[in-house]
């Protein structure tokens, strides 16, 4: 539950995120056209080599410690990584709550519920792990009795 707490916030603040978003985006229209097209200048030089500090990579190799507080950070992480994948159902649960109206309330319940539907399954399938490890110590604690061959 709590790593569904985790991305349930994430998207929470993604939708914040872009109803804010969308209101600079129109008052700041024709600057933003100017600094996206030298944006677009820098990105297609470092595309075709000829800027090599923008093709570095850095990775953080960081574990934390292991807990019950560790939950909800992995599931902020993995709500971030996961944005792209399921983007265009987030987009469209914005895009309704945008656009038919009922203020950010309507788009916070339909965040909430686009995410207990997401963490659903995540849900039953921790219930289901515990229910099956169980089972698995069953099954290791009476290996020799399964798998030794029938008697005559």
């Amino acid at each position: 539950m709590l790593f569904v707490a985790g991305f349930t916030v994430v998207f929470g603040a993604i939708l914040t995120g872009v109803v804010w978003l969308a209101d600079a985006l129109v008052a700041n229209e024709a600057t933003l056209q100017r600094v996206g097209g030298v944006v677009m200048i820098v990105m297609g030089l470092a595309f075709v080599g000829l800027l090599p500090v923008l093709q570095r990579e850095k990775r953080v190799h960081w574990v934390p410690r292991a807990g019950v507080w560790g939950a909800p950070l992995l599931g902020a992480v993995f709500g971030l990584g996961w944005v792209p994948c399921i983007g265009p159902t987030l987009a469209g649960v914005v895009a309704v709550a945008a656009g038919t109206g009922g203020g950010s309330l309507r788009g916070v319940v339909l965040t909430v519920a686009y995410c207990a539907g997401l963490g659903l399954p995540f849900v039953l399938i921790a219930l289901g792990a515990s229910r099956a490890v169980r089972a698995l110590g069953w099954l290791r604690r009476h290996t020799r009795r399964s798998s030794s061959p029938a008697g005559p």
